[in-house]
Protein backbone atom coordinates (compact mmCIF):
# COMPACT_ATOMS: atom_id res chain seq x y z
CA UNK A 1 0.00 0.00 0.00
CA UNK A 2 2.97 2.38 0.96
CA UNK A 3 4.68 1.39 -2.41
CA UNK A 4 1.42 2.16 -4.81
CA UNK A 5 1.43 5.80 -2.37
CA UNK A 6 4.24 6.63 -3.67
CA UNK A 7 4.27 5.44 -7.11
CA UNK A 8 1.37 7.14 -7.57
CA UNK A 9 2.78 10.68 -6.14
CA UNK A 10 5.67 10.02 -8.32
CA UNK A 11 3.64 9.93 -11.03
CA UNK A 12 1.60 12.85 -10.59
CA UNK A 13 4.73 15.01 -9.78
CA UNK A 14 5.91 13.52 -13.68
CA UNK A 15 2.31 14.71 -14.97
CA UNK A 16 2.75 17.91 -12.94
CA UNK A 17 5.89 18.96 -14.41
CA UNK A 18 5.16 18.48 -18.00
CA UNK A 19 2.38 20.13 -17.63
CA UNK A 20 -0.23 17.60 -18.55
CA UNK A 21 -4.02 17.80 -17.75
CA UNK A 22 -7.00 15.68 -18.49
CA UNK A 23 -9.55 17.97 -20.33
CA UNK A 24 -11.01 18.40 -24.22
CA UNK A 25 -8.40 18.56 -26.70
CA UNK A 26 -10.48 21.22 -29.59
CA UNK A 27 -9.43 24.29 -31.52
CA UNK A 28 -11.86 26.96 -31.83
CA UNK A 29 -10.70 30.49 -30.78
CA UNK A 30 -14.46 31.86 -30.42
CA UNK A 31 -15.82 28.99 -28.81
CA UNK A 32 -12.43 28.98 -25.83
CA UNK A 33 -13.15 33.03 -25.93
CA UNK A 34 -16.99 32.43 -24.82
CA UNK A 35 -16.60 29.89 -22.53
CA UNK A 36 -15.92 31.77 -19.38
CA UNK A 37 -19.09 33.71 -20.32
CA UNK A 38 -20.98 30.56 -20.79
CA UNK A 39 -19.57 29.38 -17.08
CA UNK A 40 -20.89 32.29 -15.26
CA UNK A 41 -24.39 31.76 -16.68
CA UNK A 42 -24.50 33.05 -19.93
CA UNK A 43 -26.31 30.34 -22.30
CA UNK A 44 -27.75 33.34 -24.28
CA UNK A 45 -24.04 33.36 -25.75
CA UNK A 46 -24.16 29.12 -25.72
CA UNK A 47 -27.57 29.07 -27.81
CA UNK A 48 -25.59 31.77 -29.84
CA UNK A 49 -22.32 29.79 -30.53
CA UNK A 50 -24.65 27.01 -32.02
CA UNK A 51 -25.61 28.99 -34.95
CA UNK A 52 -22.58 28.27 -37.14
CA UNK A 53 -22.62 27.24 -40.57
CA UNK A 54 -19.85 25.05 -40.14
CA UNK A 55 -21.02 21.16 -39.28
CA UNK A 56 -18.28 20.25 -37.63
CA UNK A 57 -17.63 23.10 -34.76
CA UNK A 58 -21.87 22.70 -34.27
CA UNK A 59 -21.09 19.17 -33.14
CA UNK A 60 -18.32 20.08 -31.14
CA UNK A 61 -20.13 23.15 -29.83
CA UNK A 62 -23.08 21.07 -28.85
CA UNK A 63 -20.68 18.64 -26.78
CA UNK A 64 -18.68 21.40 -24.81
CA UNK A 65 -21.37 23.64 -24.21
CA UNK A 66 -24.16 21.09 -23.20
CA UNK A 67 -21.54 20.04 -20.49
CA UNK A 68 -20.78 23.61 -19.18
CA UNK A 69 -24.00 24.18 -19.58
CA UNK A 70 -25.59 21.09 -16.91
CA UNK A 71 -25.19 23.86 -13.71
CA UNK A 72 -27.96 26.12 -15.76
CA UNK A 73 -30.36 23.35 -17.24
CA UNK A 74 -33.41 25.13 -15.40
CA UNK A 75 -32.30 28.21 -17.16
CA UNK A 76 -32.33 26.39 -20.22
CA UNK A 77 -35.68 24.63 -19.79
CA UNK A 78 -37.54 27.47 -18.38
CA UNK A 79 -36.47 29.57 -21.72
CA UNK A 80 -38.38 26.81 -23.88
CA UNK A 81 -41.39 27.78 -22.13
CA UNK A 82 -41.42 31.19 -24.19
CA UNK A 83 -38.83 30.52 -26.92
CA UNK A 84 -39.31 27.47 -29.48
CA UNK A 85 -35.86 28.29 -31.29
CA UNK A 86 -34.08 24.58 -32.21
CA UNK A 87 -30.79 25.50 -30.71
CA UNK A 88 -32.09 26.08 -27.38
CA UNK A 89 -33.67 23.00 -27.43
CA UNK A 90 -30.92 20.77 -28.85
CA UNK A 91 -28.81 22.30 -26.06
CA UNK A 92 -31.25 21.82 -23.48
CA UNK A 93 -31.58 18.25 -24.64
CA UNK A 94 -28.27 17.64 -24.84
CA UNK A 95 -27.43 18.87 -21.41
CA UNK A 96 -30.05 17.04 -19.58
CA UNK A 97 -28.72 13.72 -21.87
CA UNK A 98 -25.24 14.54 -19.93
CA UNK A 99 -26.55 15.39 -16.74
CA UNK A 100 -28.70 12.72 -16.52
CA UNK A 101 -25.53 9.89 -17.44
CA UNK A 102 -23.57 11.79 -14.46
CA UNK A 103 -25.90 10.49 -12.38
CA UNK A 104 -25.95 7.12 -13.91
CA UNK A 105 -22.43 7.09 -14.41
CA UNK A 106 -20.41 5.26 -17.04
CA UNK A 107 -20.17 1.77 -14.76
CA UNK A 108 -21.55 -1.55 -16.26
CA UNK A 109 -25.36 -2.03 -15.80
CA UNK A 110 -24.86 -4.48 -12.86
CA UNK A 111 -22.85 -2.27 -11.08
CA UNK A 112 -24.99 0.55 -10.78
CA UNK A 113 -27.40 1.15 -7.76
CA UNK A 114 -31.55 0.78 -8.49
CA UNK A 115 -32.07 4.20 -7.11
CA UNK A 116 -29.17 5.63 -8.97
CA UNK A 117 -30.61 4.16 -12.37
CA UNK A 118 -34.20 5.05 -11.40
CA UNK A 119 -33.42 8.62 -11.03
CA UNK A 120 -31.15 8.22 -14.68
CA UNK A 121 -34.30 7.09 -16.34
CA UNK A 122 -36.73 9.45 -14.86
CA UNK A 123 -34.28 12.36 -16.41
CA UNK A 124 -34.65 11.19 -20.03
CA UNK A 125 -38.08 11.83 -21.36
CA UNK A 126 -37.67 15.66 -21.03
CA UNK A 127 -34.40 15.10 -22.80
CA UNK A 128 -36.31 13.34 -26.00
CA UNK A 129 -38.55 16.33 -26.30
CA UNK A 130 -36.45 18.89 -26.68
CA UNK A 131 -34.58 16.82 -29.49
CA UNK A 132 -37.60 15.67 -30.66
CA UNK A 133 -38.68 19.19 -31.32
CA UNK A 134 -35.17 20.25 -32.27
CA UNK A 135 -34.58 17.49 -35.01
CA UNK A 136 -38.24 18.62 -36.40
CA UNK A 137 -37.40 22.45 -36.51
CA UNK A 138 -33.86 21.77 -37.94
CA UNK A 139 -34.86 19.32 -40.68
CA UNK A 140 -31.48 19.44 -42.43
CA UNK A 141 -29.38 18.60 -38.91
CA UNK A 142 -28.06 15.45 -37.59
CA UNK A 143 -26.74 17.07 -34.15
CA UNK A 144 -30.20 16.37 -32.39
CA UNK A 145 -30.87 13.11 -33.87
CA UNK A 146 -27.03 12.17 -32.65
CA UNK A 147 -27.77 13.07 -28.89
CA UNK A 148 -30.87 10.33 -29.32
CA UNK A 149 -29.11 7.91 -29.93
CA UNK A 150 -27.36 8.38 -26.40
CA UNK A 151 -30.78 8.95 -25.36
CA UNK A 152 -31.95 5.34 -26.87
CA UNK A 153 -28.85 3.77 -25.37
CA UNK A 154 -30.18 4.78 -22.24
CA UNK A 155 -33.33 4.32 -22.40
CA UNK A 156 -33.38 0.92 -23.76
CA UNK A 157 -34.38 2.01 -27.06
CA UNK A 158 -34.90 -1.02 -29.54
CA UNK A 159 -31.85 -1.83 -31.99
CA UNK A 160 -34.31 -1.40 -34.72
CA UNK A 161 -35.50 2.30 -33.83
CA UNK A 162 -31.64 3.03 -33.28
CA UNK A 163 -30.96 2.06 -36.91
CA UNK A 164 -33.72 4.00 -37.99
CA UNK A 165 -32.13 7.40 -36.04
CA UNK A 166 -28.84 6.17 -38.12
CA UNK A 167 -31.03 6.12 -41.33
CA UNK A 168 -32.64 9.66 -40.85
CA UNK A 169 -29.16 10.91 -39.46
CA UNK A 170 -26.87 10.05 -43.00
CA UNK A 171 -29.76 10.84 -44.47
CA UNK A 172 -29.07 14.90 -43.42
CA UNK A 173 -25.08 14.09 -43.06
CA UNK A 174 -23.37 10.48 -44.51
CA UNK A 175 -20.18 11.62 -42.78
CA UNK A 176 -21.06 13.39 -39.76
CA UNK A 177 -18.22 12.95 -37.13
CA UNK A 178 -19.87 12.68 -34.01
CA UNK A 179 -22.90 10.64 -35.22
CA UNK A 180 -20.43 8.24 -36.44
CA UNK A 181 -18.59 7.96 -32.79
CA UNK A 182 -22.30 7.31 -31.71
CA UNK A 183 -23.34 5.06 -33.91
CA UNK A 184 -19.73 2.65 -33.17
CA UNK A 185 -21.16 2.97 -29.75
CA UNK A 186 -24.47 1.18 -30.68
CA UNK A 187 -22.67 -1.23 -32.50
CA UNK A 188 -20.65 -2.51 -30.14
CA UNK A 189 -20.53 -5.66 -28.16
CA UNK A 190 -21.41 -3.52 -24.44
CA UNK A 191 -24.97 -2.40 -26.16
CA UNK A 192 -27.21 -3.24 -28.93
CA UNK A 193 -24.51 -4.89 -31.18
CA UNK A 194 -21.56 -7.50 -31.77
CA UNK A 195 -17.89 -7.56 -32.65
CA UNK A 196 -18.54 -8.46 -36.23
CA UNK A 197 -21.05 -5.41 -36.84
CA UNK A 198 -18.75 -2.88 -35.03
CA UNK A 199 -15.53 -4.00 -36.93
CA UNK A 200 -18.08 -3.81 -40.23
CA UNK A 201 -19.05 -0.63 -39.91
CA UNK A 202 -15.56 0.91 -38.84
CA UNK A 203 -13.89 -0.67 -41.79
CA UNK A 204 -16.45 0.01 -44.16
CA UNK A 205 -16.12 3.87 -43.22
CA UNK A 206 -12.40 3.85 -43.50
CA UNK A 207 -13.16 1.61 -46.99
CA UNK A 208 -14.59 5.21 -48.20
CA UNK A 209 -12.37 7.76 -46.77
CA UNK A 210 -10.61 10.49 -47.98
CA UNK A 211 -6.83 11.35 -46.88
CA UNK A 212 -7.01 12.88 -43.91
CA UNK A 213 -10.55 12.08 -42.76
CA UNK A 214 -10.90 12.23 -39.09
CA UNK A 215 -13.47 9.05 -39.36
CA UNK A 216 -10.23 6.60 -39.90
CA UNK A 217 -10.12 7.14 -36.12
CA UNK A 218 -13.34 4.70 -35.78
CA UNK A 219 -10.46 1.96 -36.69
CA UNK A 220 -8.44 2.68 -33.40
CA UNK A 221 -11.85 3.18 -31.45
CA UNK A 222 -13.27 -0.13 -32.28
CA UNK A 223 -9.95 -2.48 -31.17
CA UNK A 224 -10.06 0.44 -27.94
CA UNK A 225 -13.95 -1.21 -27.47
CA UNK A 226 -12.85 -5.19 -28.17
CA UNK A 227 -9.73 -4.51 -25.75
CA UNK A 228 -12.40 -3.48 -23.55
CA UNK A 229 -14.14 -6.53 -23.40
CA UNK A 230 -11.19 -8.80 -23.70
CA UNK A 231 -9.78 -7.44 -20.33
CA UNK A 232 -13.27 -8.27 -19.08
CA UNK A 233 -13.24 -12.13 -21.05
CA UNK A 234 -10.00 -12.15 -18.87
CA UNK A 235 -10.69 -10.86 -15.46
CA UNK A 236 -9.85 -13.55 -13.81
CA UNK A 237 -5.99 -13.87 -15.18
CA UNK A 238 -5.27 -9.91 -15.08
CA UNK A 239 -4.76 -9.34 -11.84
CA UNK A 240 -1.32 -7.68 -11.64
CA UNK A 241 -0.23 -4.44 -13.87
CA UNK A 242 2.05 -7.25 -15.18
CA UNK A 243 -0.87 -9.04 -16.59
CA UNK A 244 -2.32 -6.16 -17.99
CA UNK A 245 0.93 -4.98 -19.95
CA UNK A 246 0.84 -8.31 -21.55
CA UNK A 247 -2.48 -8.02 -22.28
CA UNK A 248 -2.07 -5.34 -24.61
CA UNK A 249 0.86 -6.32 -25.95
CA UNK A 250 -0.60 -9.69 -27.15
CA UNK A 251 -3.46 -7.87 -28.82
CA UNK A 252 -1.96 -4.78 -30.08
CA UNK A 253 1.03 -6.70 -31.69
CA UNK A 254 -0.91 -9.48 -33.49
CA UNK A 255 -0.51 -9.00 -37.03
CA UNK A 256 -3.87 -8.29 -38.31
CA UNK A 257 -4.51 -5.87 -35.61
CA UNK A 258 -1.46 -3.72 -36.36
CA UNK A 259 -1.62 -3.82 -39.88
CA UNK A 260 -5.12 -2.48 -39.81
CA UNK A 261 -4.10 0.22 -37.59
CA UNK A 262 -1.37 1.30 -39.25
CA UNK A 263 -2.59 1.34 -42.33
CA UNK A 264 -5.66 3.52 -41.21
CA UNK A 265 -3.50 5.87 -39.31
CA UNK A 266 -0.79 6.32 -42.95
CA UNK A 267 -4.23 7.38 -44.73
CA UNK A 268 -5.22 10.54 -42.31
CA UNK A 269 -1.43 11.80 -42.26
CA UNK A 270 -1.75 11.54 -45.63
CA UNK A 271 -4.24 14.35 -46.22
CA UNK A 272 -4.82 17.45 -44.66
CA UNK A 273 -7.32 17.35 -41.36
CA UNK A 274 -8.79 20.76 -40.09
CA UNK A 275 -11.47 19.44 -38.12
CA UNK A 276 -11.36 20.76 -34.87
CA UNK A 277 -11.36 17.80 -32.96
CA UNK A 278 -7.62 16.78 -34.23
CA UNK A 279 -5.58 16.61 -31.76
CA UNK A 280 -8.28 13.76 -30.43
CA UNK A 281 -7.77 12.09 -33.52
CA UNK A 282 -3.96 11.96 -33.09
CA UNK A 283 -4.28 10.64 -29.48
CA UNK A 284 -6.48 7.44 -30.64
CA UNK A 285 -3.81 6.51 -32.94
CA UNK A 286 -0.49 7.94 -31.13
CA UNK A 287 -1.66 5.47 -28.18
CA UNK A 288 -2.56 2.42 -30.26
CA UNK A 289 0.75 3.09 -32.28
CA UNK A 290 3.01 3.02 -29.31
CA UNK A 291 1.86 0.53 -27.59
CA UNK A 292 1.71 -2.17 -30.51
CA UNK A 293 5.45 -0.46 -31.29
CA UNK A 294 5.11 1.35 -34.30
CA UNK A 295 7.59 3.98 -33.00
CA UNK A 296 7.93 5.98 -36.34
CA UNK A 297 4.18 6.05 -37.35
CA UNK A 298 3.59 6.97 -33.29
CA UNK A 299 6.20 9.92 -32.97
CA UNK A 300 4.41 11.48 -36.53
CA UNK A 301 0.77 11.53 -34.90
CA UNK A 302 2.10 12.32 -30.98
CA UNK A 303 4.19 15.38 -32.68
CA UNK A 304 0.46 17.00 -33.60
CA UNK A 305 -0.65 17.11 -29.68
CA UNK A 306 -0.56 19.02 -26.62
CA UNK A 307 -1.08 19.05 -22.98
CA UNK A 308 -4.18 18.29 -22.76
CA UNK A 309 -5.05 14.58 -22.85
CA UNK A 310 -8.66 14.01 -23.94
CA UNK A 311 -10.55 12.68 -20.40
CA UNK A 312 -12.40 9.83 -22.15
CA UNK A 313 -9.70 9.08 -25.23
CA UNK A 314 -7.51 5.98 -26.01
CA UNK A 315 -4.76 6.64 -23.44
CA UNK A 316 -7.48 5.60 -20.00
CA UNK A 317 -7.73 2.09 -22.06
CA UNK A 318 -4.67 1.11 -23.24
CA UNK A 319 -2.36 2.64 -20.15
CA UNK A 320 -3.12 1.84 -15.89
CA UNK A 321 -2.00 5.78 -15.19
CA UNK A 322 -3.55 7.86 -18.71
CA UNK A 323 -1.69 11.37 -18.32
CA UNK A 324 1.55 9.24 -17.13
CA UNK A 325 1.11 6.94 -20.02
CA UNK A 326 1.58 9.95 -22.36
CA UNK A 327 4.12 11.49 -20.72
CA UNK A 328 6.16 8.44 -20.45
CA UNK A 329 5.49 7.51 -24.50
CA UNK A 330 6.45 10.93 -25.21
CA UNK A 331 9.63 11.04 -23.05
CA UNK A 332 10.71 7.57 -24.85
CA UNK A 333 9.66 8.72 -28.55
CA UNK A 334 12.17 11.91 -27.63
CA UNK A 335 8.93 14.42 -28.64
CA UNK A 336 9.76 17.10 -25.56
CA UNK A 337 6.41 18.63 -24.51
CA UNK A 338 7.94 21.83 -26.09
CA UNK A 339 7.14 20.66 -29.49
CA UNK A 340 3.94 20.76 -28.15
CA UNK A 341 1.06 22.18 -30.98
CA UNK A 342 -0.96 25.37 -29.37
CA UNK A 343 -3.90 23.61 -27.19
CA UNK A 344 -6.61 25.73 -26.76
CA UNK A 345 -8.27 25.77 -22.76
CA UNK A 346 -11.17 23.10 -23.01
Amino acid sequence: MVLSKLIDMHEQRVVRKAGVTAGRAWQDQDLASKLPAVRSGDTDTAVMLLKTLDPNLRALRVDVLATECVPFLDKLEDGLKENDDPDLALLAGAARIIAAWEVRTGAWAKDVGRERFEKFQSMLPAAYEHLVHATNAAPDRPDALNHLQWFGMGAGMPRKDLDFLWERIIERDPWHYVSHHSRLQVLCRKWKGSHEEMFAFAREVAAYAHRGDPLLDLVPRAHVERFIMLQREREDDVVTVGDFKSLRREYLTDPGVRAEITDAADLWLSGDDDHPGRQETAHEFGAALYFAGETELATRVLRLTGTIIPRFSAWIHWESSAEYGYVRARDKLGIPLSDQVASLPA
